[in-house]
């Protein structure tokens, strides 16, 4: 039997050119997919909160969040000084250890290069809930927060 062909690893490292100012979109996934392993109250209070720590560390600066059960988006301003990379590792590695939370290696992430794409993405992240059936109005998704709609 052949073994399937192995996903590319992409770097997450900023070519010079880049704006490093622009915030990215960046998408955590659980190991186990279609399970419920996230959309709890203590477990979002538990990442929201995390996120906030970050933010006034200076590690990110955070635009909009949605948990969904097997799955994290979210758009954030990095310090890329800091690194994109060990910011999401030590991320990952608290909410783990406090909600037993097996990740997927690695991360997804899209630097967003406008307002319009920036207003594109937050809507896509807001509406991941009503596309996968589980409210029919945003506001009803206890699992998410516009923590900052100016960019």
């Amino acid at each position: 039997m052949q073994e399937p062909p192995k996903r590319k690893r992409l770097p997450h490292m900023l070519p010079a050119w880049v704006d490093r100012s622009d915030p990215l979109f960046v998408t955590i996934c659980c190991k186990q997919r279609g399970l419920n392993s996230l959309a709890y109250p203590n477990v979002f209070q538990t990442i929201h909160q995390t996120l906030r720590i970050y933010e006034e560390a200076g590690k990110l600066k955070l635009f909009s969040l949605t948990v969904m059960p097997d799955h994290i988006h979210m758009i954030a301003r990095w310090n890329h000084a800091i690194g994109l990379g060990q910011t999401i590792k030590s991320f990952k590695g608290i909410i783990a250890k406090r909600h037993d939370i097996d990740w997927q290696q690695g991360f997804f992430d899209h630097r967003i290069r406008s307002s319009g794409e920036l207003r594109a993405k937050t809507a896509y992240l807001r509406a991941n809930p009503i596309r996968a059936g589980f409210v029919k109005i945003e506001a009803d998704w206890p699992f998410a927060c516009l923590c900052d709609d100016n960019g």
